[in-house]
């Protein structure tokens, strides 16, 4: 389940699945989330 996360993200999947074992998965959604909306406003 999380790898599919990970390549919907594109880049920086590597550091989403570091994420999953370093972080709980509430802080990775969270770190998912103001991701996705520093690339919306960036483009």
């Amino acid at each position: 389940m999380g790898s599919n996360r990970g390549r919907k993200a594109g880049g920086g999947s590597q550091d989403f699945g570091a994420g999953l074992k370093y972080n709980s998965r509430l802080e990775v959604c969270v770190a998912v989330v103001s991701w996705v909306v520093s690339v919306t406003e960036t483009g």
